[in-house]
């Protein structure tokens, strides 16, 4: 997972722009119990555990989401491993933000993670 670091402008430390500990302390609970419930029923508790058979068979997300993954693994940037990794991560980025299930822009973002030279 590489996550690149962009400069920060002193505009940031605005009150007003920066979200509190608490609130991201609530946030990440929350999202941490959506994981939870929703993997419980299959014997895991984080997106983390949860294997890839489950992520890619019972937890299919629609193929216009799942296309940068597809086309990164057509072109053999990405190995299966790489895509229920890429897939962990995008649950986890849609439970932060309190979606049922990840968006294009969440399954974009996860391959982001994985190699700067992969775009979707």
């Amino acid at each position: 997972l590489r996550v690149q670091m962009h400069t920060v402008r002193a505009g940031a430390f605005a009150p007003e722009a920066a979200e509190s500990s608490a609130a991201v302390r609530t946030r990440v609970a929350q999202a941490r119990a959506s994981a939870a419930a929703r993997w419980q029923p299959h014997g895991f508790t984080t997106n983390a555990e949860v294997s890839g058979a489950i992520l890619r068979r019972r937890f299919r997300l629609s193929a216009p989401v799942m296309a940068p993954l597809r086309t990164a693994l057509d072109r053999g940037l990405l190995s299966i491993r790489g895509v229920d990794r890429s897939l962990r991560v995008a649950w986890t980025l849609a439970d932060l933000a309190g979606r049922t299930t990840p968006d294009l822009n969440d399954v974009s973002l996860a391959l982001s993670f994985r190699q700067t030279e992969i775009t979707p």
